[in-house]
């Protein structure tokens, strides 16, 4: 209600119409909250959180060709922003696209290097992929980043083969002592 009455004073307010999209995202309100997003994109034409809402939508609402088009554009617009990179990874890793779902979110690492969930995904997609030597680098370098990702390795079926290998045992043990050091 508060951002409506913002849009109500003032029609040309993007975070507010971008908030709005949002709220209606979460509430399964799609056709609004396309509304919203694309009315933000009006304000402020090219905005990558917006073209990246309207990609989420898009995908929810079972268009993800439309929805793979938004990403790009957003991460076009700024690549500095690794959910666009994820979420496109994921349609292709959903269209059994792996080494084009390989090939996002590496470029998404090379811009985002500190985004621990690039490396976790990349990770597993590698992981299915067969190349366990390089999802393990990967792995490594998620939970250096972010120590947690290593209980999510412990479950994640697409990680199994990873969990096999003979380092991963000695990385759980030095990451739980680095959890304790801190």
């Amino acid at each position: 209600e508060c951002y409506l009455k913002v849009i109500s004073l003032d029609p040309t307010n993007f975070w507010a119409c971008n908030n709005v999209g949002s709220v209606y995202e979460e509430l399964n309100r799609n056709t609004e909250a396309l509304r919203y997003f694309r009315k933000a994109l009006e304000i402020m034409p090219g905005q990558h959180k917006a073209l990246f809402n309207i990609g989420v939508v898009l995908s929810k609402m079972g268009y993800e060709q439309k929805a793979q088009e938004y990403y790009w554009e957003s991460i076009r617009g700024y690549n500095r922003y690794p959910y666009s990179f994820l979420n496109l990874s994921l349609l292709y890793k959903n269209e059994e696209k792996l080494d084009r779902a390989i090939v996002v979110i590496s470029e998404g690492i090379r811009c985002n290097p500190n985004a621990s969930f690039l490396y976790y995904n990349r990770a597993c997609y590698l992981a299915i992929s067969g190349n366990t030597d390089d999802a393990f680098v990967d792995v490594v370098r998620a939970a250096k980043l972010n120590p947690t990702y290593i209980s999510y390795v412990e479950k994640d079926e697409d990680l199994e083969n990873v969990r096999k290998l003979p380092g991963y045992e000695a990385l759980k043990r030095l990451l739980r002592q680095e959890l304790k050091d801190e």
